[in-house]
């Protein structure tokens, strides 16, 4: 089982990129724009449902995708009714019918293979059997701007205060340190900003242009906390291990 999330052009119907994963999540949506801005640009607008992956249910706030978006320059409209995007519900419905039966006949058998071969070969193979040309053959989409780093765009946006030089983030305690394995120290409440790669899902913070990636040293058990490093000094030495054996990965 898994979640069909797709972006089709509403001009002709061409499906632009897809991506399938166990669940419904923003991680999905952003993978497949990502794939949609690299292989044809970025577009004017997008129009979704108002699932709260694109807008915040008990107020209308932006999303994490949503900011995403923004810092693109992509409008988002937000449909009331499938009807109001009937043409696209109608291809995603045609698509998904043949999906599963086209994974067996092309033998594709598990997810590390599976959004390559749908955006290098399903979504043309889709388009030449069910896209038509658009009455107005000029493209709507913008070119990417020059040097921009999408990493800085597909990521999350949070803050958090330091507490010994430490986080709490999604119930977990985190340190965080340099590409030198030097570990960041700031006073508490000092904030942070904190982001999650929505691509490699590395969670780091960055400060004063710096990028710091993130350890994790302690879960939240109940009403306590179970730490796995005890303090600073045994992060450290972690991390110089890691460096020595070629495990610690670069922020």
């Amino acid at each position: 089982k898994c979640d069909w999330s797709s972006d089709v052009c509403s001009s002709d119907l061409g499906v632009l990129a897809g991506w399938l994963a166990e669940r419904e999540c923003m991680r999905g949506y952003a993978r497949m724009m990502r794939e949609v801005v690299t292989r044809h640009g970025v577009p004017r607008s997008t129009c979704s449902d108002r699932d709260s992956v694109f807008r915040a249910a008990r107020d209308g706030s932006p999303t994490q995708f949503a900011l995403m978006m923004r810092d693109l320059g992509i409008r988002m409209i937000f449909a009331s009714s499938p009807q109001a995007k009937g043409r696209v519900e109608r291809h995603d419905s045609t698509a998904q019918l043949r999906l599963p039966t086209d994974l067996v006949r092309f033998g594709i058998s598990d997810y590390d293979e599976l959004n390559v071969w749908f955006n290098e070969f399903y979504a043309p193979y889709l388009n030449s059997k069910f896209s038509y040309a658009p009455l107005d053959p000029t493209s709507d989409f913008m070119p990417l701007p020059t040097g921009l780093d999408l990493s800085g765009v597909f990521r999350t946006r949070d803050t958090r205060l330091a507490r010994g030089c430490s986080i709490s983030y999604g119930g977990v305690i985190y340190m965080m340190a340099d590409a030198d394995g030097v570990v960041l120290e700031v006073p508490d409440d000092t904030k942070l900003d904190v982001h999650v790669d929505a691509i490699t899902e590395e969670m780091y913070v960055e400060r004063s242009g710096k990028r710091w990636s993130c350890f994790e040293v302690a879960k939240r058990e109940g009403q306590g906390t179970f730490f796995g490093i005890q303090d600073r000094r045994e992060l450290q030495r972690h991390l110089s291990k890691m460096q020595q054996s070629g495990g610690y990965r670069e922020g």
